[in-house]
């Protein structure tokens, strides 16, 4: 009874995995007649293994009123085949869940091809709408064209009309152009001694203003040597002062010295202690002194005091003697630099004087001959030389120059 109980839970549970596998096949519509052969196919083994239920319970109660000993064998025998049984539903149980897993790989692979399917619809569906919203906006431009070469047709018709009155009106001017001509080359031959003339004073004004650069770099260059002098009197002037400081140090010393000696000559009465005085004396004033060996300090003072004052002396009359040239070559420079503005004042008057004598005359030209306003537009469009600036009212001295020293 034992056993038979087994087999009989072993196959309802194999009736629930088969319902449970056609809950989940249901999905797919495709698989149902594979489902209802393997539905089929269960029923029958399900009923073969009632039947083989009854049968052993049948056989177990006509076994049972046998003796023990083939009770025995035969409970052996039936665990074996309920044994092998078992092993044969696993093996079904087994296949039945491949194919169950294969059933939902499948079914998941169809419903990703029906999304990738269902996106490129739709991007052709966006890329057509694209498509057809480009051919309308290629229409409308194309309508556009249409028109705007009509409007070019007819502005194009216009032009031509415009050239054949402008060839008309060349023809009436060519008439002109011989006699036009001519009268200006006579007007040009009488204006070449000017121009010649202007040539020649542009010339000369070229030359005064790289003259007047020249003098100027000339000036510059000066003014940096003064700096330079003023620097070297500057240093000259530290070094004074070093050499002031050294004489007062002597001075210094040497007063010390004397109220040295001062005091031991005035308050010391008794002779015997004057030689450790003066040994004392040495070597606090002399013996530190490297430059005092072989003369005396007083001595030594006195020429270097001797030797600062000549240089003193020679400096300060350097100095003035630099500031002095300095200011003649500024006055005559000043006065050179006068004399260029002046003149090239005077050119630049002449050269306006005879711009204006040039643009009357090409006036009168073209008063003369009223057929010929190009050529009179010509003349006054000639290229004209920058007009002269205001002249200075007074040679103004440069700056940063030395002035006389206080």
């Amino acid at each position: 009874m034992g056993t038979s109980a087994m087999d009989l839970s072993t196959c309802i549970g194999v009736e629930t995995r088969v319902f449970a596998l056609t809950g989940a096949v249901r999905v797919g519509g495709w698989a149902q007649e594979e489902l209802s052969r393997l539905l089929a196919e269960r029923d029958l083994e399900i009923k073969k293994h009632q039947d083989m239920l009854a049968f052993i319970q049948h056989r177990f109660e006509e076994v049972q009123q046998h003796g023990a000993d083939g009770h025995d064998r035969e409970v052996i025998r039936l665990k074996h085949e309920g044994w092998e049984a078992l092993e044969e539903q696993k093996q079904v149980e087994g296949q039945l869940r491949t194919e169950q897993e294969k059933l939902q790989e499948s079914l998941e692979k169809q419903e990703k091809e029906r999304e990738a399917v269902e996106e490129k619809q739709q991007e052709s569906n966006s890329t057509l709408r694209s498509l057809h919203e480009q051919a309308e906006e290629l229409k409308r431009t194309l309508h556009g064209l249409h028109g705007e070469r009509q409007d070019r047709e007819a502005t194009l018709q216009d032009k031509l009309v415009s050239i054949e009155s402008y060839k008309a009106k060349e023809k009436t001017l060519k008439k002109f152009k011989l006699l036009l001509d001519r009268k200006l080359a006579e007007v040009s031959t009488s204006l070449q001694p000017k121009d010649s003339l202007i040539k020649k004073l542009n010339q000369d004004l070229t030359d005064l203003e790289t003259e007047f650069e020249r003098q100027l770099l000339e000036q510059r260059h000066m003014e940096a040597q003064i700096d330079q002098r003023k620097q070297k009197a500057a240093i000259l002037a530290q070094e004074t002062e070093e050499l002031k400081a050294q004489v007062r140090e002597k001075d210094a010393q040497i007063y010390r010295f004397t109220n040295d000696v001062h005091n031991l000559v005035a308050e010391e009465k008794d002779l015997s202690v004057w030689p450790r005085e003066i040994r004392r004396l040495y070597h606090r004033h002399i013996d530190n002194d490297p430059r005092g060996q072989e003369r005396l300090p007083l001595e030594e003072m006195l020429r270097q005091m001797r030797v600062v004052e000549r240089q003193v002396t020679s400096l300060a009359a350097k100095g003035n003697q630099i500031r002095a040239m300095g200011k003649l070559d500024l006055q005559t420079k000043a006065n050179e630099n006068a004399t260029l503005v002046q003149e090239l004042n005077q050119l630049r008057m002449l050269k306006s004087s005879l711009q204006r004598k040039v643009r009357n005359l090409t006036s009168k030209l073209a008063a003369l001959t009223p057929g010929s306003e190009k050529a009179a537009v010509k003349g006054a469009q000639a290229p004209e030389l920058p007009a002269p600036p205001p002249a200075p009212l007074a040679v103004a001295e440069p700056r940063g120059l030395p002035g006389p020293r206080q």
